[in-house]
C-alpha cells in the first residue's frame, strides 16, 4: 500500500480518507433513520420504500455532477438492457435484501460483513474470467476473510456458540455476492457506457422500482415520521451514496484504481467505531479480531494489483486511464452502501 509524498498525493489521500467515512457511517445512519422516521422495520415494503427514497436522492446528485462536468444524459439502445440488468440486481434487489438484513443483526456486524464485497468479487472473477484466476495470494485474502466471518459469529469465549442468523448475517452476505455478480456483468460489459451516467441511472432506476412496488403494496412515504433532523439524515444518506462516487471517481481520474483500493478496509474501520458511538453497540473481542482479519483480506487482496502496476502516487498513464474508466463501476460495491 502506497503513501503520499507531494501535497497534491496529500489531498488524493485525504479525499479518500473521507470518502471511506462517508461510506463507513451508512449503516449507523440507516438504523437511525428507521427510528427518526418511524420506519416499521416489521413491513419489508416500508424497509423498501425507505430505501427507494433515499437513492432517488442520490441519482439526483449524481445526474447534477454529469451535468456539471458535460457527460452525456444520452441512452444508447444497446445499454438498456445492461442498465435494467443491474437496476435490478445492484439496487433494487440489492438493497432489499441489505436493508433488510441489517434489521435483524448489529451495526458492527454488518459492517465488517459489507467489507467482505472485494473478496466477493475475487471468488467470482475466478469463475468469469480466463484472466483473472486464483493465486496464492488471493486464496490467503479469502481465506483470511472467511476466518472473519466465522469469529464475528461466535458468541463468546467461556461457551464457544454460533450467533448466525439467516435473516440478519445471512442477507447481508447474500446482499454483498449479489453485488458482486452484478459488478461482474458491469466489467463483462466495460466500455459500453460512462461508468457515472451508469451508475446514476441504475441507482434512478431502481429506486423508481422499489417505490413502485412498495407503494403497489400499500407501503408510502406519506405514512413516515418526518422531522428536520429526519430529512436532514435523509439528505445526508443520499449525500454518501452520491457524493462518495463522485469523490472515488474524481480521484480515479489522477490515481490509479490499484493504489487507492487497498484504503478500502478503512470502511470498516471506520463503521464499527461509528457504531459504537452513534448505536452505543459494545465492542466485543470478536468483533476487533474479525474487523482485523477483514480489513486484512481486502489489503492482502489489493496488494498484488498495485504491486503488478509499480503502484505509487503520480497521475495514471493514459492506458491506466483506460483501466480505471472500464473499473470505476466494478469498484463502486462498497461505495453506494
Amino acid at each position: 500500500m502506497a503513501f503520499p509524498k507531494k501535497d497534491g498525493d496529500v489531498f488524493v489521500l485525504g479525499s479518500i480518507i473521507l470518502a471511506t467515512l462517508l461510506w463507513g457511517s451508512a449503516i449507523p445512519s440507516i438504523k437511525i433513520g428507521y427510528g427518526l422516521f418511524g420506519v416499521d422495520t416489521g413491513d419489508v415494503l416500508s424497509v423498501i420504500v425507505f430505501a427507494g427514497m433515499r437513492f432517488l436522492l442520490a441519482s439526483m446528485l449524481i445526474l447534477a455532477f454529469m451535468a456539471i462536468r458535460g457527460i452525456s444524459f444520452r441512452i444508447e439502445r444497446s445499454n438498456i438492457l445492461l442498465i435494467a440488468a443491474l437496476s435490478v440486481m445492484q439496487t433494487s434487489l440489492h438493497y432489499v435484501l441489505f436493508y433488510n438484513g441489517i434489521i435483524h443483526t448489529s451495526g458492527i456486524k454488518a459492517t465488517i460483513l459489507g467489507g467482505l464485497g472485494p473478496v466477493a468479487l475475487v471468488v467470482m472473477s475466478h469463475f468469469a474470467f480466463r484472466n483473472d484466476r486464483m493465486n496464492a495470494r488471493k486464496v490467503l485474502g479469502i481465506a483470511t476473510g472467511f476466518a472473519g466471518i466465522v469469529i464475528l459469529n461466535l458468541s463468546g469465549l467461556e461457551k464457544i456458540g454460533w450467533s448466525f442468523s439467516i435473516w440478519g448475517e445471512g442477507l447481508i452476505l447474500l446482499a454483498t455476492f449479489l453485488s458482486g455478480f452484478a459488478n461482474i456483468a458491469v466489467k463483462k460489459a466495460h466500455g459500453k457506457m460512462h461508468p457515472v451516467a451508469l451508475t446514476a441511472y441504475q441507482m434512478l432506476f431502481g429506486a423508481a422500482t422499489m417505490l413502485a412496488v412498495g407503494m403497489m403494496g400499500g407501503a408510502s412515504p406519506a405514512k413516515f415520521d418526518y422531522s428536520i433532523g429526519g430529512c436532514g439524515l435523509l439528505l445526508y444518506m443520499a449525500f454518501i451514496s452520491g457524493f462518495g462516487f463522485v469523490v472515488w471517481f474524481t480521484m480515479l481520474q489522477r490515481v490509479n484504481v490499484s493504489r487507492i483500493s487497498a484504503y478500502k478496509f478503512l470502511i470498516p474501520v471506520f463503521g464499527t467505531i461509528l457504531s459504537v458511538v452513534f448505536l452505543a453497540e459494545r465492542l466485543r473481542w470478536n468483533h476487533v479480531v474479525a474487523l482485523g482479519l477483514v480489513s486484512a483480506s481486502i489489503i492482502v487482496i489489493n496488494s498484488g494489483r498495485a504491486a503488478k502496476m509499480n503502484a505509487g502516487w503520480g497521475a495514471p498513464s493514459s492506458s491506466e486511464k483506460q483501466s480505471n474508466e472500464s473499473q470505476t463501476s466494478t469498484e463502486n460495491d462498497e461505495q453506494r452502501i
